[in-house]
């Protein structure tokens, strides 16, 4: 299991810090229950993370392992923060 909270670099898609990677996909197909983008681990192994639902301009709640928390993209700063709810 990846420990999801902290602060990331971001490149493209890509959120990296120590060791992880998480990549931010789009979906083909969005539906009512699933939103345009979502989260997934490449890094240290391949893992569906959670769909990203959007909360405010660059935040998004995400669900992990049961667990609620809030990724906040700084693009500018190119950072990405993982907080709990």
């Amino acid at each position: 299991m990846v420990k999801i909270q902290g602060s990331y670099q971001i490149s493209n898609n890509h959120l990296t810090k120590e060791g992880v990677t998480f990549l931010i996909k789009e979906r083909k197909t969005i539906t009512p229950k699933k939103p345009k983008l979502y989260l997934s681990s490449i890094k240290p192994t391949f893992e569906y993370v959670s769909s990203m639902y959007p909360i405010a301009e660059n935040t998004y709640q995400i669900d992990y392992k049961g667990a609620k928390y809030k990724l906040i993209l700084e693009p500018l700063k190119e950072v990405a923060n993982v907080v709990g709810f």
